[in-house]
């Protein structure tokens, strides 16, 4: 679905829709924080562990990441709406609604996470999400940007 510039302009919620992204990011940050420190915890405890091991770790730290960013994320939503005045959350929710590369980002963690649970329960969940987001961290430092040194 494809909307005007004014009726992007019209955020009946804005800040709903900026909690929604708080949350978003959290769960995201979860996922991918989790997912890399549970099977380091475990290979560190257990000297090496085994293979099958460290794989329950990894999706056991992604699910555990995204539950803790589920829970936590509406609260960080909330604090950081209301210490912005009415306008900046306007501003906020207005200026996300064109960020074309957090959109893409949010679908593609999204539906990672969605088809590879289909395929492969939560470890494809995990795996998919992670591969989301690594891929759009590569992705952003890939792109040149402009910055004073090429400007001048």
């Amino acid at each position: 679905m494809h909307c005007t510039d004014f009726e992007m302009l019209q955020v009946s919620n804005p800040k709903i829709e900026l909690i929604i992204h708080v949350t978003m990011k959290a769960i995201e940050a979860g996922v991918l924080i989790g997912s890399l420190l549970f099977p380091l915890d475990d290979a560190f405890k257990n000297d090496g562990g085994n293979w099958a091991e460290i794989q329950r770790s990894f999706v056991r730290g992604g699910i555990a990441g995204g539950a803790a960013g589920l829970l936590f994320g509406p609260i960080l939503g909330f604090i950081r709406a209301s210490r912005l005045s009415d306008a900046e959350v306007f501003d906020r929710s207005y200026r996300l609604r064109f960020n074309t590369f957090q959109l893409n980002l949010d679908r593609a963690f999204l539906l990672a996470s969605a088809f590879g649970s289909q395929i492969n329960g939560p470890t494809g969940a995990v795996v998919g999400a992670d591969l989301a987001l690594l891929t759009g961290l590569l992705t952003y430092l890939s792109k040149p940007r402009k910055n004073l040194l090429s400007v001048m």
